[in-house]
């Protein structure tokens, strides 16, 4: 059986990671589930901002970025859009 998109079941995603291999990740999960397209991706919160225009219903925002951190993003995502948030992160020390 063949699962087929429909545009009402459609959720289109940002990803907001600064680290090519975990983007990377992110980008081949959501093209990989049926009901997701990749909205945008953005690897800085200058870049995320220009993200908000193109009104995705998630996103996946890094806590830690080049010019700050995601968390300060989310306060404008709920302000600009209708968007959900969930925080992806990692740290490299145990």
């Amino acid at each position: 059986m063949t699962q087929t998109k429909s545009p009402e079941s459609i959720k289109r995603v940002a990803v907001v990671e600064d680290d090519p291999n975990m983007l990377d990740h992110f980008i081949e999960i959501v093209s990989d589930v049926v009901n997701l397209d990749l909205a945008g991706v953005a690897a800085t919160l200058a870049g995320a901002r220009g993200l908000f225009k193109l009104k995705p219903d998630l996103f996946l925002v890094d806590v830690g970025l080049p010019d700050g951190s995601g968390l300060d993003l989310i306060p404008e995502i709920k302000r600009e859009t209708d968007a959900r948030v969930l925080i992806i992160t990692s740290f490299g020390d145990r």
